[in-house]
């Protein structure tokens, strides 16, 4: 099993990697600005909103997207594995483990909440664009995170689990849009 996902992660990353030159910038702009800090920050103005408004569905919802990244950070923990050998990762000021990747479990758990949310509550065609448009946001983090160097595409994969089941689990249990 460990030479597949070793096949896996070496023909990805030579994929990811042929993007041009110009996608860097890119790249670094996505992983920068959608960090699990800045979700989880938006998730804290989402919650404290919705206790607010008395909408408890939705603050519950946004706790349990902060405790999926909370249960990813935990895996990395079991986990341990250690990150590639790049400069990239040689520059973090923070060194975490590589499996499952916070930023993939991240971004689709919570901008996969924000997209339902969107396409729930918005009319359409703009929530559907705007869940759309989440989508790819979550597409291009998890690129982004191999593309710099950050992942092998098993990490990133892994992240998108943890965080698609989250979701998932958010929006059939917790309902917050009920």
């Amino acid at each position: 099993m460990r030479r597949q996902i070793d096949n896996f992660d070496t023909r990805i990353t030579r994929l990811v990697r042929q993007a041009p030159d110009w996608m860097g910038g890119v790249y670094r702009a996505f992983t920068t600005i959608l960090h699990p800090a800045t979700i989880l920050a938006l998730l804290a103005v989402v919650g404290a909103w919705a206790y607010s408004a008395h909408e408890i569905n939705l603050a519950l919802a946004s706790l349990a997207v902060v405790g999926v990244i909370g249960i990813n950070t935990i895996l990395k923990l079991i986990f341990k594995r250690v990150r590639p050998a790049t400069e990239y990762v040689e520059a973090m000021l923070i060194q975490t483990f590589s499996f499952p990747s916070g930023h993939a479990a991240a971004s689709a758990v919570g901008i996969g909440f924000f997209a339902y949310l969107a396409a729930g509550l918005l009319a359409s065609p703009l929530g559907v664009a705007l869940a759309a448009l989440g989508g790819l946001f979550i597409l291009m983090v998890g690129t982004s995170r191999v593309y710099l160097g950050a992942h092998y595409p098993s990490d990133v994969a892994a992240g998108w689990l943890v965080g698609l089941v989250g979701l998932l689990l958010i929006i059939l249990v917790v309902q917050p849009l009920a």
